[in-house]
């Protein structure tokens, strides 16, 4: 396994088979996520070393599919995967510290790890279908990550996954669009003017999803209640 796919497929995997583990054990399980995120930093370390320039990487683990998961590094995306692995284990101590008073959150490692390989697949994908898939479980992570203790909590989990899930239906419509445009939904093959206007509104669909789901201005309204609950 390359370390392009350790990095989706580690956290993914572990995330998942936390399940397993009880929560009463919450403990081993925060110390297991610590782990997993210091071999993620590890992994974006030597990423971030290797020569500049595009490169590509198939994932041969799913017959048939190797379309659809064909990875993709460039300066950009190793620069992402860095600070991933960096805002990774940052979060992965304080959540040992904090996680021992806060009972009442079940599964946060679980969820952790997921939105850990979630996100290093939405930065890698090459092709906009796999794209949307580990953006959409960013959404579902988002949403499970909140405390739902009480009327306001449970209130900001449901305004949050309603935003981000509006933003993920733009998205779509703006992937259709470039698909239509360009005709393959290969991210590296896709060179669309900006002089029409289709093109633009194509353009402008896609940055107001990012904006959405990462809570820039002006549509970070849901942010602030996720963040105090």
């Amino acid at each position: 396994m390359t370390d392009i796919q350790l990095l989706l497929f580690l956290p993914l995997t572990a995330g998942v088979l936390l399940f397993l583990i009880p929560e009463a054990a919450r403990t081993i399980k925060g110390i297991i996520a610590l782990l997993v995120s210091a071999v993620v930093l590890y992994t974006s370390y030597n990423v971030f070393l290797e020569p500049s320039g595009l490169r590509f990487y198939s994932c041969r683990l799913l017959p048939g599919l190797e379309e659809y998961l064909i990875l993709h590094l460039d300066n950009l995306s190793r620069m992402v995967i860095l600070f991933i692995g960096v805002f990774s284990v940052l979060l992965a101590v304080y959540s040992l510290a904090y996680m021992t008073r806060d009972k009442q959150l079940k599964n946060y490692y679980n969820y952790f790890l997921i939105t850990l390989g979630a996100a290093a697949g939405a930065v890698l994908a090459n092709n906009f279908v796999t794209f949307t898939t580990f953006w959409g479980i960013l959404g579902i992570t988002l949403y499970k990550l909140i405390n739902g203790k009480d009327e306001a909590s449970s209130a900001a989990a449901k305004k949050s996954l309603i935003m981000i899930g509006a933003s993920d239906s733009i998205l779509i419509l703006g992937i259709g669009i470039l698909w239509k445009l360009s005709g393959t939904l290969q991210m590296s093959e896709i060179s669309v003017p900006s002089s029409g206007w289709l093109g633009i509104v194509g353009f402008l669909c896609l940055v107001i999803a990012s904006l959405t789901k990462a809570g820039a201005f002006p549509v970070h309204t849901w942010l602030p209640d996720y963040v105090a609950n």
